[in-house]
C-alpha cells in the first residue's frame, strides 16, 4: 500500500474534499447535517509513522449553535481546534498508547495525567459509518434517526448505501491501525466488498463472527489473530473494541501485551 504522504495520495485527498458536496447534498435535501470526518490534522498525520483510524458509528457534539451557519458538521475541525470532550478523551488515550507502545509494558507505565489529550488527538483519523445528523435542533438527541442509539439494522443499511464512500475514505486516508468501535464485523465486510467477495446487499445479512461462513473464511485466510480482539496482516492491524463511549472500553495489560506483538 502506498503511504499517505505520497503526492498521489495527497492529490486524491484534495479531490475527495472538492467532490464531498455530492454526498452532503444527499443528506441536506432530507434535512440532515453531513458529518465531516477524516484526518484531524494533516501535517501531524503525515509526520506520524503510526497511522491510527477510529472506525465509528457516528459522532456529534452537544453544542446547540454548532450547526448555525452550515449543513456540514465540522467534526474534524472541532477535534483539531478544541480540547477533546466526552468519548474523544478516551480516543486520545488510545492514540497516546499506540504512539508510545515501545515504552509501555503495563498500565502502570501510563501516566494519563501528564499527557496532552489535545496533542494526542491530532494524530488520529476517524471514519464514521453514518454520515448524517438529523436536524431537529435537540443536540443531545441528534443521532441519525433522532435517537442516542442506532440499531444494528440501521447501521447495516448505512453501510450498504455509503460503502463506496467509506472505501474511498479508507483508501485515501490509508491507515495502518484501525480501531473498530463495536462494529468489527461491519468493517470486515467493507474489506470483503473491496475485494469483490460480497455484493452491496450482503451488508444486510447476518455478519456476526462465527455465524457467517463467508466472514469467517475471509478472516481465516487474510489475517493472523492475537487473543480474541486483534487481527493483522501486512496491510492492517484491526482492533475489535467496544465503542469509546462505553465504560467497557478500557486499556488493560492484556491489550498492551497483544499490541506490542504486532505494532513495530
Amino acid at each position: 500500500m502506498s503511504t499517505y504522504s505520497s503526492a498521489a495520495a495527497i492529490k486524491e485527498f484534495n479531490e475527495q474534499k472538492k467532490n464531498i458536496n455530492d454526498y452532503c447534498n444527499k443528506y441536506i435535501e432530507n434535512d440532515f447535517y453531513f458529518n465531516l470526518d477524516g484526518v484531524v490534522n494533516i501535517s501531524e498525520w503525515k509526520k506520524n509513522n503510526r497511522k491510527v483510524c477510529f472506525f465509528l458509528k457516528e459522532c456529534y457534539r452537544s453544542k446547540r449553535n454548532v450547526y448555525a451557519q452550515s449543513y456540514i458538521y465540522p467534526l474534524i475541525k472541532e477535534l483539531k481546534e478544541c480540547e477533546p470532550w466526552g468519548m474523544w478523551k478516551k480516543v486520545a488515550k488510545w492514540s497516546y498508547l499506540i504512539n508510545n507502545i515501545e515504552n509501555i509494558e503495563t498500565t502502570k507505565d501510563i501516566n494519563f495525567n501528564c499527557f496532552s489529550s489535545k496533542k494526542a488527538i491530532q494524530k488520529i483519523s476517524t471514519i464514521n459509518i453514518i454520515k448524517s445528523i438529523k436536524n431537529n435542533h435537540q443536540m443531545n438527541e441528534d443521532m441519525s434517526i433522532g435517537n442516542k442509539t442506532t440499531s444494528y439494522k440501521t447501521l447495516k443499511n448505512f453501510m450498504r448505501d455509503d460503502a463506496e464512500l467509506l472505501l474511498r475514505q479508507l483508501h485515501t486516508i490509508n491507515p495502518k491501525i484501525i480501531i473498530c468501535g463495536n462494529n468489527f464485523s461491519l468493517f470486515i465486510k467493507l474489506l470483503m466488498f473491496k475485494d469483490e467477495i460480497i455484493e452491496l446487499d450482503e451488508f444486510l445479512n447476518c455478519d456476526y463472527i462465527g455465524k457467517n461462513k463467508k466472514v469467517d473464511e475471509y478472516l481465516k485466510s487474510k489475517f493472523q489473530k492475537i487473543e480474541s480482539f486483534i487481527y493483522y496482516n501486512d496491510d492492517y492491524i484491526i482492533i475489535d473494541e467496544y465503542h469509546p463511549s462505553s465504560y467497557k472500553n478500557e486499556i488493560t495489560d492484556k491489550i498492551i501485551i497483544a499490541l506490542k506483538v504486532c505494532i513495530k
